[in-house]
Parts: C-alpha cells; sequence; structure tokens
C-alpha cells in the first residue's frame, strides 16, 4: 500500500473544510439552512454535520442562531501574523510612490504555504490593468511574485510548494525551473510575461526580513504590451528594486 488513497481521502476532506469555511464567510445569515448549504456546496448532510461539529469544536467556526460564524481561532491566527513584523505598514508608502511613478499596479505578496496572497496593493491610474483582490489566494509556480517568493528557498521545500501549487492550480502551466530560480537569486528580481494571464506582465523583487529570509514580494503589473520596452523595464526595475532594498533595510536586513 502506498498510502495514495489515505491521501485523496484526505485531500477530499480537506478541500470540503475549504468549501464550508468559505461559505460562512459569504453566506447571509438571514437565510442560512442546513438543507441550503448541503445543496449549494453538494456535500450530503450527514457528511456536512460531521465537519461542522469538528470545526466548532476546534474553534474555526462558532454556531450562532442563524447560522455560522468565524471561530476564534480564526482570529488568533490574524492576530498573530498581524503582530509580525510590520511590513504591510512599511511597505504601504512605498507602494503608493511605486505606482505613482511607474503608471502600473503596486503589490505586495505573502508566502502562506503554496499560495502567494496579495495584502496590499495601490492601483494603477490605467482603465486597463490587472485585477487582484486584497487577500486573494494565488498559485505560487506561476507569475513573478511567485517566482520571488520561492527563489531564496531551500531547494526541497521549493520543490514541495511548486508541486502542492500545481495541485491546486492544475490550469496554469509551470514555466520556472531550478535554473530560472537560480537566475533570479543571481539579478534580485524576476519578470513575468502572460504566464497567469496571457494579457499580463510584472516585474517582482524580493524584500527581505531581519534575519535574511524572504518576507515578501513587491509586484508591478500592468498590460502585457506596456512592457515591450526594454528602457521602461529597466527603469521599472531600478525604482523596484531600489524600493525593495529600503524597505528590507527598514525591517533590519542586511541583504
Amino acid at each position: 500500500m502506498d498510502g495514495s488513497g489515505d491521501s485523496s481521502e484526505k485531500n477530499q476532506v480537506l478541500s470540503k473544510i475549504v468549501q464550508i469555511m468559505d461559505y460562512v464567510v459569504h453566506m447571509d445569515s438571514s437565510k442560512f439552512s442546513m438543507q441550503q448549504m448541503s445543496q449549494d456546496l453538494q456535500i450530503p448532510r450527514g457528511t456536512l454535520y460531521r465537519l461542522i461539529d469538528a470545526l466548532v469544536e476546534e474553534r474555526l467556526l462558532i454556531r450562532q442562531q442563524k447560522g455560522f460564524h468565524i471561530g476564534l481561532k480564526v482570529f488568533e491566527w490574524t492576530v498573530e501574523l498581524l503582530n509580525q513584523p510590520d511590513v504591510v505598514g512599511l511597505a504601504h508608502p512605498f507602494l503608493q510612490s511605486l505606482a505613482l511613478e511607474s503608471g502600473l499596479t503596486a503589490s505586495l505578496y505573502l508566502r502562506m504555504n503554496e499560495y502567494r496572497v496579495c495584502l496590499d496593493r495601490v492601483e494603477s491610474a490605467a482603465t486597463l490593468r490587472p485585477t487582484v483582490r486584497i487577500g486573494e489566494a494565488l498559485p505560487l509556480h506561476v507569475g513573478a511574485p511567485g517566482l520571488v517568493l520561492l527563489a531564496w528557498l531551500p531547494a526541497e521545500q521549493r520543490q514541495l510548494y511548486l508541486a502542492q501549487s500545481r495541485a491546486q492550480f492544475p490550469h496554469y502551466e509551470q514555466h520556472a525551473d531550478d535554473s530560472m530560480f537560480s537566475r533570479v537569486r543571481q539579478q534580485g528580481w524576476a519578470l513575468s510575461l502572460g504566464e497567469r494571464d496571457e494579457h499580463m506582465a510584472s516585474l517582482s523583487a524580493p524584500v527581505f526580513s531581519a534575519t535574511g529570509d524572504v518576507a515578501a514580494a513587491i509586484a508591478l503589473s500592468g498590460i502585457r504590451h506596456q512592457f515591450r520596452a526594454e528602457t521602461h523595464i529597466d527603469n521599472w526595475r531600478e525604482m523596484l528594486v531600489t524600493t525593495t532594498v529600503n524597505i528590507s533595510r527598514l525591517l533590519g536586513s542586511q541583504n
């Protein structure tokens, strides 16, 4: 036995839990019913009751008179995250300057396991621009910010996250290999053209923490045709790298 069956079953359970949590976040509690939830999620009611009981016991959900709310454990995790060095707060003025000077959208991403999550964003003034919501989880294995968040990890850990990201987002093809990650580390930045969206492009560079680890990735993104001129890319790259170095120093990095 290779355990693949057990792994598949665990993944299915985890997927159902994510569906339930997401449903609770977005549901209209005034219209809530377990029957409707079961139908919407296509989870049998017996299974749904068992999973919800477990989530309540683990303090991930709270029962209310009508429906459920996100539990205290989730807020504890949020508080712990927010009590980390305030990368978002430090970076925001820099994002504003980057967006203003470049005419592109400036974003900050953190890695959370096999995802990259946008935690702050300053939109460009352009009518056509990339659309990413703050808090949205995106694949690590495509896009310049993903390359940056992976490049400085130990090779074994990087391969694990790449495999997990591909499993979560199988419709995105992976273009990066070890030589590309090595190049990103050497040059200190990454460029992607149409990897996640064929019409979009982005430049990204790392923000380092006091321990020398990558704390975040800052990205400049826009419509792909904006990235046709090498002189524009060079100018944006210079201002981006200068910005990430300055943020890193504020975090105590010596890189």
